[in-house]
């Protein structure tokens, strides 16, 4: 069923004249992320960028330094998207819930890491605002987010794996027994 998702996010996303894919995802979700740049180059792509997120590291980023230095961190800057932006480059954007990872930092220091990631990527969401580039975000599971969800059990991941199938893809890709 990944395939299916893949295959569905890549004829959404991609935009058929421009061989460029900026795929935006936190480690966690590697395994899904080597699947989908296979099939992306299968499809012609030529240049893939992967831009990783780690959700411990950023925790440990802002559980170490001041409010006033987060502007300044290049974890939170985003200004590469600018230049895959300037390229017309399609973006695939991943989010994962990690439920509980940042209760003990600072809300204040959230926004503010939040609001520099924006900030820095001026470029993009300018393009992306007046509907020049393709993007695309969608979600992916993680174990913190299925634990929550269906409590800690072997089988938690795949349930949300398959509760996100329901949600985003058409019958038109299942295959019905």
């Amino acid at each position: 069923m990944q395939e299916k998702y893949i295959d569905l996010l890549l004829q959404k996303c991609i935009d058929k004249n421009n061989p460029y894919l900026f795929i935006n995802y936190d480690v966690q979700n590697q395994d899904f992320i080597d699947k989908l740049v296979i099939r992306a180059k299968e499809l012609g792509i030529r240049e893939i960028y992967l831009d990783k997120n780690d959700i411990y590291k950023e925790h440990e980023i802002l559980k170490s330094i001041s409010y006033e230095q987060i502007e300044n961190h290049p974890y939170f800057n985003r200004s590469l998207w600018n230049e895959y932006a300037k390229k017309d480059c399609s973006f695939l954007l991943f989010r994962t819930l990690f439920p509980g990872v940042m209760d003990d930092i600072e809300p204040k220091k959230i926004a503010r890491a939040e609001y520099v990631k924006r900030n820095t990527s001026y470029f993009f969401r300018n393009k992306q605002l007046a509907y020049q580039v393709s993007w695309c975000m969608a979600t992916l599971p993680s174990k913190l987010w299925a634990e929550k969800i269906f409590g800690k059990n072997d089988g938690s991941v795949d349930k949300l794996w398959d509760f996100i199938f329901k949600i985003c893809i058409p019958e038109k890709f299942c295959y019905k027994a």
